[in-house]
């Protein structure tokens, strides 16, 4: 017995062994035939076959209905009932899986001798093979049980300390269902999208997504590479050094303040958008490095204000969040972080190799100061000319009105439990991108260059984070990633305490943990929330896209302004890190404590998507 008939064996329900196509009669007849093999034969003795697995799966199903039809007639149907039925639907699902599978080995062994076998057997009996797929029947029975599944879950949360037996019985009872309709899940998932059957793609256009993609990494890369010299550039201008934070400030102010603008205008159009933000960005770049010749403060301030304006992240997000399927988003949102971490990290790093230039162009001076506005200016405006080229409008998707009303009567309780998920890990990482200048330096004497050296290279360095979540994605759910992220986030904060001896080591391997935390806890949950959210919010200026950007920058907000209220607490400096830290080791362990409470109330399969 050959390898692949083991594994049939092996995966097949022992009661309707006789019930499988025969894979090892046929794959004999087929090698006895060789190269003179009749092709049409063939196919007649593998759809002979296929005709009595279709009469044996109709029957089954047919009972199968029936049953789950009775059994939620019920009021509440029992867990173990819903677990029995959990385990039928399974060896439904498997049954049709290793069904196709066979099939298609089958084809793939015909292909040897005859190059367009698979093509057209495919061809003239899709209709036969999506009835042995039956994948709208199974998604609408996993879904009638997991929400079953979603109430069960409920309802325990809302029973007292003081339990009677028969639901701490029933508890035992709902863990095994949710491991059961686990595996069935996954088995779904790989029913779907079985090689044999032609895919949809899982986006609409690729060069579209990578140029949403890559708008992170230089606009990220364009407000961190302005940082390093920002200070001497306000003095160039006449300015106080601390004119710098006000930059910074209006940077970051417009491109929150502008979200609500680019929410509302993604509701009609998204290419058009997208390159007017490209243009804000390139005269912003623009102006910047013209305010040198001007020695000019306002001119500081109007180019960074239009750097910021210019942000499409909304934008962005949104078009990942409605035309990506949930099956590649996580993908592609830990790849639009992934942008954002290299971004940040590069953005110092080509600063600080740009800060001695010193040259004329043309009569104008070029320095570390305006020269990288510059050469980033240039960047956006390649990239408003691919955006016109390469970017292609999708086809604005609107939800159909009954859905939206029924989803009013969504509870928003996954939603908060997701945002509050994103949110403490952007909290924790800013206080402690924030501190560290101030920390470092009197702790262990390191320089402001190496402080700055020490995040870049951080941020740069755990980015690939992100490929091993883009590689395990469609292996583990979001919410896995997520309570990961959170305890890790949770590990590092604790590690960044002065307990007694404050190490060099002890703040290295904080560092990492926290970094690792917030990298994979930022592309995840973006990911999550969009398959959470209700449809009747997802549809208007409070989308996913608005929702996330809007929450990441308010947490950088809270988590700088960690320092004002820790000088207010104490203006002695050498507190600080215990003063931030010690509050939010805690946060992150009640948010991660919350996080678990709630964690079956996460599974994105109760969301329809």
């Amino acid at each position: 017995m050959g390898g692949f008939s083991k594994t049939i064996e092996k995966n097949s329900v022992p009661s309707w062994k006789d019930s499988y196509i025969n894979y090892s009669d046929l794959h004999r007849k087929i090698n006895h035939s060789g190269f003179t093999i009749d092709i049409n034969e063939t196919f007649i003795m593998i759809l002979t076959q296929i005709s009595q697995t279709q009469k044996h799966l109709a029957t089954e199903s047919e009972s199968f209905s029936l049953s789950l039809g009775s059994l939620l007639y019920e009021t509440s149907p029992p867990p173990s009932s819903l677990l029995s039925t959990s385990e039928k639907l399974y060896n439904l699902i498997s049954f049709s899986l290793w069904n196709l599978k066979i099939i298609d080995k089958l084809l793939i062994k015909l292909e040897k001798s005859n190059k367009s076998s698979k093509t057209s057997f495919i061809n003239q009996n899709m209709t036969i093979l999506l009835s042995l797929q039956s994948l709208s029947s199974y998604k609408d029975w996993y879904s009638k049980i997991t929400q079953e599944l979603k109430k069960l879950h409920i309802s325990q949360e809302s029973t007292g300390i003081n339990e009677p037996l028969i639901i701490k019985c029933s508890k035992k009872d709902i863990e095994t269902l949710d491991k059961s309709l686990e595996k069935a899940g996954i088995e779904l998932d790989k029913l779907e999208y079985l090689s044999i059957f032609p895919r949809e793609p899982d986006f609409p256009d690729f060069m579209t997504l990578f140029l949403s993609v890559f708008s992170s990494f230089i606009h990220l890369t364009n407000f961190y590479i302005l940082t390093l010299a920002a200070k001497d550039y306000s003095v160039y201008v006449g300015m106080d050094e601390s004119f710098s934070g006000v930059l910074s400030a209006v940077n970051w102010a417009a491109a929150v303040g502008f979200t609500f603008v680019y929410s509302y205008w993604s509701n009609y159009q998204y290419k058009f958008p997208t390159f007017i933000c490209s243009l804000f960005v390139v005269l912003g770049d623009f102006i910047y490095f013209f305010a040198y010749s001007h020695k000019s403060s306002a001119m500081l301030l109007l180019g960074r204000f239009l750097i910021g304006v210019g942000g499409a992240r909304v934008i962005n997000r949104r078009y990942i969040a409605t035309y990506v399927k949930p099956r590649s988003r996580t993908v592609w949102n830990s790849a639009y972080v992934a942008g954002s971490i290299v971004g940040r990290g590069m953005g110092p790093v080509l600063g600080a190799l740009l800060y001695y230039v010193d040259f004329q162009l043309f009569g104008y001076n070029m320095n570390g100061m305006n020269f990288p506005s510059l050469i980033m200016g240039i960047v956006w405006l390649v990239y408003s000319v691919m955006v016109l080229m390469f970017f292609k409008e999708p086809e604005i998707k609107k939800i159909p009105k009954e859905i939206l009303k029924e989803s009013e009567g969504q509870s928003l309780l996954p939603m908060v439990v997701t945002l509050m998920a994103l949110f403490v890990p952007k909290v924790v990482h800013e206080a402690f991108v924030t501190s560290t200048p101030i920390v470092a330096p009197l702790y262990f004497g390191w320089s402001i260059e190496f402080v700055g050296y020490y995040i870049a290279i951080m941020s740069l360095a755990i980015a690939p984070v992100h490929i091993i979540i883009a590689y395990t994605s469609r292996r583990f759910q979001d919410r896995q990633f997520i309570e990961i992220a959170l305890l890790l986030t949770f590990l590092g904060s604790l590690l960044l305490i002065n307990f007694t001896n404050f190490t060099e080591i002890q703040y290295i391997l904080g560092t990492i943990l926290m970094f690792i935390g917030m990298n994979m806890d930022d592309g995840v949950t973006a990911s999550l929330l969009s398959k959470v959210i209700p449809p009747h919010i997802s549809e208007g200026i409070f989308n996913a896209g608005l929702i996330v950007t809007f929450a990441g920058s308010f947490a950088r907000g809270v988590g700088g302004f960690g320092i004002a209220i820790a000088g207010w607490i104490d203006q002695d400096p050498k507190p600080m890190e215990n003063i931030l830290f010690i509050p939010l080791t805690i946060i992150s362990l009640v948010s991660l404590l919350i996080f678990m409470k709630y964690y079956n109330r996460l599974d994105t399969k109760l969301f329809s998507k």
